[in-house]
């Protein structure tokens, strides 16, 4: 039966199991190539859609005000503006990837290891996708 259609007494026996089987699961290592092939992708796939919503975040207000840029604002300025814009975009992602890293790792590890393992793991994950919005 899958995690869609489980009712919360379902749920409940489910996960009661599962807390039974993390009591003695032994968990496996996951290969090398296999976890840095997943980081990689993982890496990409949320810096990407990091670095669009930043970069579009600091473009899409610029219609509103183009034309005091282009009055008050020499064609170097802008040039110069333009520049930093997606300088400064690819900072901010750099930045927030300190902070969101190793999350992004647990959630490889979790997925690679429970998922298969527990009743409740294709869920876990599911869940943890909804809640960051990485995938």
């Amino acid at each position: 039966m899958s995690n869609e259609e489980m009712n919360s007494q379902e749920l409940k026996e489910a996960i009661a199991l599962d807390i039974e089987t993390l009591k003695t699961l032994d968990v496996d290592i996951m290969p090398a190539k296999e976890y840095y092939q997943a980081n990689r992708r993982l890496f990409l796939h949320v810096f990407f859609k990091l670095y669009g919503t930043i970069l579009l975040g600091f473009l899409l207000p610029l219609p509103f005000y183009w034309k005091v840029l282009m009055v008050e604002t020499s064609t170097h300025e802008l040039i110069y503006i333009f520049f930093w814009l997606p300088l400064m975009a690819l900072g901010l992602c750099l930045f927030v990837f300190l902070f969101i890293y190793s999350s992004l790792n647990q959630y490889i590890l979790i997925d690679y290891q429970l998922k298969h393992k527990l009743r409740t793991g294709s869920l876990i994950v599911k869940q943890i996708r909804r809640a960051g919005t990485i995938a």
